[in-house]
């Protein structure tokens, strides 16, 4: 049986690029969703405590440029990647989301007022079924809140991982 914190753990992997359908008519792209939504300020790194004493971590990148993102994610030992990608005949933002357990899902983000929400269906890897709602709310540029809607809501706080200065030398040592 799957555990509230893997269920937990699941719901903040399928995380996914939060930025829900927009006007079909205006939007080709995914890239054209995100930057028309807002949303596109949330590729990049994300970190925060996962209530247990650990960290999650959230990394959102394009796997093809405008086109598909890849989403990785850590949680201790549990792993997951999900890609998304735009319909832009239906409209929707889909996303696929596997996990290193066995376990697969899919959903549909939308948006409603300043959240994006995905709606997903989950079959962890001993079969059981599962279905998810994960409300996510950008702060500004480098916060995330990701609440996911179990019978005592779960709420995370997330923050952005500042890049690496090209311009500052290593500090490991080397050339």
């Amino acid at each position: 049986m799957k555990s509230k914190a893997t269920m937990i753990c699941s719901a903040v992997a399928a995380v996914v690029l939060s930025f829900g359908a927009v006007s079909a008519g205006a939007a080709e792209t995914l890239g054209d969703v995100l930057r028309e939504s807002g949303w596109d300020r949330l590729i990049g790194t994300w970190v925060g405590d996962n209530g247990r004493g650990g960290e999650i971590r959230v990394t959102y990148a394009w796997r093809f440029k405008d086109r598909v993102a890849e989403i990785s994610s850590r949680d201790g030992e549990y792993e997951t990647v999900a890609l998304v990608g735009y319909a832009p005949g239906a409209g929707k933002v889909t996303n696929l989301l596997v996990d290193n357990q066995g376990g697969s899902g899919q959903g549909e983000w939308r948006l409603e007022g300043d959240q994006a929400i995905l709606e997903t269906a989950f079959v962890n890897g001993d079969g059981q079924e599962s279905r998810l709602r994960v409300r996510q709310r950008l702060e500004g540029n480098d916060a995330l809140t990701v609440t996911i809607d179990l019978r005592e809501p779960v709420t995370y706080r997330m923050t952005r991982v500042k890049p690496a200065d090209p311009a500052t030398p290593n500090a490991g040592g080397g050339k």
